[in-house]
This record gives C-alpha cells, sequence and structure tokens, in this order.
C-alpha cells in the first residue's frame, strides 16, 4: 500500500543541541521546506533548502538568540516556489493572528509569476494553518483573519509584478535623490482594487525598516537582486534624519489605518496623519492614499480652520488646498489617485494633478491589475459602462455573482445568510434619503416596500461596528474598504430615460447637502455616479443590487442578461 503524502510538522529546540535534531531529519538537509522560529511573544517565518545550515545562521543572528523553539514545515512535494507563497502566506496570517510580534523584514518579493500547480500549494495554507492551531502555535482561524483589518493591509501582503516594479523604482529615486535639494512628485493612478493602499502601506513599512532597524545579512534569506537592494537603500537611509508619513483624508479609514499601524513592529499609529496634520510641521516624504479626495474649502465644514492653515503656509485663505499643503510642506510626495473616485465637488479634480505633473523632476506609475474584485477588470469596466450608458458588453463573470433583486428584503435575508458562511457582508447605498436618524436615534432614514433602515450609527469602523449588518452604509463608511459581498441600493438619485436611453441623476433626491452645494444637475452627476462606481466595486465575491427606479431596474436587467 502507497504511503499517505501529507504536511509533517516537526519542533525542535532553537539551540545548538537542537542542530542534532535537526540534522537526524530526513528533510532537514537538502529539502526544501518552511520553518517558524518563536518563543512566547515573537516569531520568525522562513523559507529554506538546506535548515541545518539557515538554523545555524539563525542562531548566529543577534536579533533571534533569544528565541526558543523551530517548527519545520515538511512535505515531500515541496518545491522552491512552493515555499516562497506558503511563506509569505503565513507571515501575513501570522501578523494578522496577533500571537507573535513577527522580527521578518519586509522583503516584498514578486511572486505573481505561476508555475506547475501553483493553485494546489497555495491551498495548502489550509491544512498547515490546522496543524498549527492543533499545536497552539497560532490562535485564531483562516476566515476570521481574513476579514480582519490587520490582514487586509498588511504590510506583508506578496506584491505583483507591477506593484513590485512601481516600489523599487520610487524607493530608487528617493534614495538616489536623498542629498539633493530637489522636490519630487509621484503620482500613481489606479481605479478600485487595484492594490494603492496596499502598496502605500507597504511603502511605509519598507522605509522604517531602512531608517529605523539594523539588521545583519544573516537576517537575509539569501544576498540576491532584492537584498542587495535592500542594503543599497538602508546603507543611504539608515539612521537618518528622515520624516515621512501617510495622510489619509478619510476620518473612517485613517483611524483605521492607525490601529493597524500600532500592531505592526516598525510602524506606529502617529505615521497616518490627516490633511490638517500637514501644516504642523516639514517631512520629507508624504505618501497620500486617496489623494483624490483631497479638498479645496469648497463646500466643507470648519471652514475657519482651512482658512487659518492656508494663510499659516502663505497661501491665498480662500485658494489654497490641502494638495498645496503637501507639497509645501514636503521634498517627496507620493499621490495615489483615481478621478473616478471623486465624490463631492469639494474634491480636487484633475486639473490639479494635472498642475502637479508639470513638476520638473515629476514621475507617473499606473496600476491596472485587478485585486480585489474577482470578476476582474472586465467587471469594473461593465459598471462603468453601465452608469455611463456606453453599451455594456457583460460576456458573465463566472468567479463573481452579480444579482439583481427586486425585493429589498430578499436582498436582505441573502446578505445576512452569506454574513453568516463568510463575513464581511453589508448593505449599502448612496445618499438618496435624508439622514433623520443622526439627530433622532428613534427615526429611520430609509423605508423601502415596507422596509425601514437606518443609515450608518458610526463614521468610524462601522463595517465593523455592531449593528452594520442592520444598518445602510454611506459611501463616507466605505470608500477604501473591501466587503466580501455588497448588497447596493440604488435610490432615487440616480434612474433612467428610456427615451433618451442614458443614466440620469435627480438632484432632488440626493441628501448630501455638503456634496451638491453650489451644484447643478449636470456638475452634480459626475459624483453621484462616481459615487454608485465605488459601491459596487466593494464586493470581492458578488454585489446585489436593489433598484429604486423601475426604469433602471430594466435597464440593468437587460444588461446583467445580455450573454
Amino acid at each position: 500500500m502507497k504511503e499517505k503524502r501529507e504536511i509533517k510538522l516537526f519542533e525542535y529546540p532553537f539551540s545548538y543541541d537542537g542542530l542534532i535534531e535537526i540534522r537526524g531529519n530526513g528533510f532537514g538537509v537538502n529539502w526544501p521546506l518552511v520553518y517558524i522560529i518563536h518563543n512566547e511573544k515573537e516569531a520568525y517565518i522562513g523559507e529554506t533548502s538546506n535548515s541545518l545550515r539557515r538554523t545555524k545562521n539563525h542562531l548566529d543572528s543577534k536579533k533571534k538568540k533569544h528565541l526558543k523553539q523551530i517548527v519545520l514545515i515538511c512535505d515531500e512535494r515541496f518545491n522552491k516556489s512552493a515555499i516562497l507563497d506558503i511563506e509569505h502566506l503565513l507571515i501575513d496570517y501570522m501578523n494578522a493572528d496577533q500571537k507573535y510580534k513577527l522580527l521578518n523584514l519586509n522583503n516584498g518579493q514578486s511572486l505573481d509569476h505561476d508555475y506547475y500547480q501553483k493553485q494546489f500549494y497555495v491551498n495548502m495554507i489550509d491544512s498547515i494553518w490546522k496543524e498549527l492551531r492543533k499545536k497552539e502555535i497560532v490562535q485564531n482561524e483562516l476566515n476570521v483573519l481574513r476579514n480582519s483589518d490587520l490582514f487586509k493591509f498588511s504590510p506583508y501582503k506578496t506584491l505583483n509584478s507591477q506593484q513590485y516594479e512601481i516600489s523599487e523604482a520610487i524607493l530608487d529615486r528617493i534614495t538616489m535623490e536623498y542629498s539633493s535639494d530637489k522636490k519630487i512628485p509621484f503620482i500613481i493612478e489606479g481605479s478600485a482594487g487595484t492594490g494603492k493602499t496596499i502598496l502605500a502601506v507597504y511603502i511605509m513599512k519598507k522605509l522604517s525598516e531602512y531608517i529605523y532597524h539594523t539588521y545583519n545579512l544573516a537576517d537575509l534569506e539569501d544576498e540576491d537582486e532584492e537584498d542587495q537592494a535592500f542594503q543599497y537603500h538602508r546603507t543611504v537611509l539608515k539612521n537618518r534624519d528622515f520624516t515621512f508619513a501617510i495622510v489619509i483624508p478619510q476620518t473612517s479609514l485613517r483611524k483605521t489605518l492607525k490601529r493597524v499601524f500600532k500592531r505592526i513592529a516598525g510602524l506606529k499609529a502617529s505615521m497616518v496623519i490627516g490633511p490638517m496634520d500637514v501644516t504642523k510641521k516639514k517631512y520629507d516624504l508624504l505618501i497620500v492614499d486617496e489623494a483624490h479626495r483631497l479638498t479645496s474649502s469648497r463646500g466643507i465644514t470648519n471652514i475657519k480652520a482651512f482658512y487659518n492653515a492656508n494663510e499659516k503656509l502663505g497661501f491665498d485663505r480662500k485658494k489654497g488646498n490641502q494638495l498645496d499643503w503637501i507639497l509645501h510642506q514636503s521634498r517627496f510626495q507620493i499621490l495615489f489617485y483615481d478621478p473616478t473616485q471623486s465624490v463631492r465637488p469639494s474634491d480636487l479634480d484633475r486639473s490639479f494633478f494635472k498642475k502637479v505633473e508639470k513638476s520638473q523632476y515629476f514621475e507617473k506609475f499606473s496600476l491596472d491589475s485587478q485585486m480585489r474584485v474577482r470578476g476582474g477588470k472586465d467587471y469594473i469596466q461593465f459598471i462603468d459602462d453601465v452608469l455611463h450608458s456606453k453599451s455594456p458588453q457583460n460576456a458573465g463573470f463566472p468567479n463573481y455573482e452579480l444579482r439583481l433583486f427586486d425585493h429589498i428584503e430578499d436582498m436582505e435575508n441573502v446578505i445576512k445568510k452569506k454574513e453568516e458562511a463568510v463575513g464581511l457582508c453589508r448593505m449599502v447605498s448612496g445618499y438618496a434619503w435624508e439622514w433623520k436618524s443622526k439627530t433622532d436615534p428613534n427615526c429611520f432614514d430609509i423605508k423601502i416596500e415596507g422596509k425601514e433602515y437606518c443609515w450608518n450609527s458610526t463614521t468610524e469602523d462601522w463595517i465593523n461596528s455592531v449593528n452594520s449588518l442592520e444598518e445602510i452604509g454611506s459611501i463616507h463608511t466605505v470608500q477604501g474598504y473591501d466587503l466580501n459581498y455588497a448588497g447596493v441600493i440604488l435610490g432615487n438619485d440616480i434612474g433612467y430615460d428610456p427615451n433618451k436611453q442614458e443614466v440620469i441623476i435627480c438632484k432632488e433626491s440626493y441628501f448630501d447637502q455638503k456634496g451638491k452645494q453650489n451644484t447643478t444637475p449636470e456638475t452634480l452627476a459626475p459624483y453621484i455616479l462616481n459615487i454608485y462606481k465605488v459601491l459596487l466595486t466593494r464586493g470581492i465575491m458578488g454585489t446585489y443590487l436593489y433598484v429604486c427606479d423601475p426604469a433602471l431596474r430594466e435597464y440593468i436587467r437587460n444588461c446583467i442578461q445580455l450573454h
């Protein structure tokens, strides 16, 4: 009878005596494997083809000599490509698990290449994780971790080749120009789900390693091209007075990232700031996520503070804007930008970013690989074509669930069932109803087919709040976040004109007062369409639709059923 091939975990003391036991393991000297070295509080995860030699290297490291145990994760089916993928998945999940503080560098290898039976090896993480939980080396289930903010915004995410090349090009340029007096802006354009926030957090983590930490070559896996790049950047930037921060315009996302940064080695909550914080000090580098949400003074709250900030930095009190502040207060800027996610007239339009592109040393990059929505770029394009009446071509999305519901209660019930199965399923909508419950918690805001709902009861981390499954989230609570399934209500602020055969906007049914101040129906329309595009591209696994306007419902039904 053929012996069953399976994953095997071996635990040894992390000591010179433990080397004797590793030498006796058939996988220990000349076989690819993944390993975890840990004590009660800290852990290091790696991969190697010679665990005996690699363990000797780690025992010589001052950073790791206090660790107590080493776990070898072995399988006779492993190969070099497989263990690289498994190593990075373990780093990502164990960082989110938070049982240990990870000692890993963020090497950020670009591992989106394919290889024989790649998905088979990627799926092994489920079996490996179960074995690690049995031995109490990790604590949470994978489905819990996959829905956590710490996992979704992890700086240990494996970058695709596009992200990796952009990060290296920018870090090379910053390192090369560190001692010059050049002011260099970078713009990275990418639509929803192309990994802008992941790349921004990755760069923050990478910089913190270059500047604040010292490592021996023994801490690096091999002296390959990536490690040489690490040494080059570290040599120039190590221990320098190089100040940097990430600017998050949206309050909710900013608070979420502060919590994430607080729990990642080398990062601090204070590194996550708002646009107003920029006015307090100078920086060498400012990274701006969701730069399309930077604002002018038009139609905003707390206008006096905005005017004061302009005057403080020497700008016209009414004409200066948050992009001006960032350019003034830093030498290098990395602006992550998507003009189709601008949702209010106060958001800076493309013309302001075009001015940045005229800078002498400006560089521009693009992200176009879809990393969120399983329907891929075809789904994103389909939604854009539907909203802009551009003869949408729906070839079907076999890996994505797109459904139109005739009754709101049916959609709500399916969302709740999906929540039980996979988590992170919510209902969201455009601002097509007044927010009465903001001042009277006994009021309902949204009434559809006899069903009553309230808008989000909090604007901070609403998705993870206690009541979120019973409420409807607005654009300001979900932009920048992922959902597994999104139930999107298209309110009466958007409709369809069968005679003109085009999607139309109804300003009277749009209740964001700051969002429609000093607008005409024509100038407001792009913002409402952008709002719905953002909402319709939140779902990783699927999007459900309920449409209030009957004509729009039939138009969308026909679009969905074209294939």
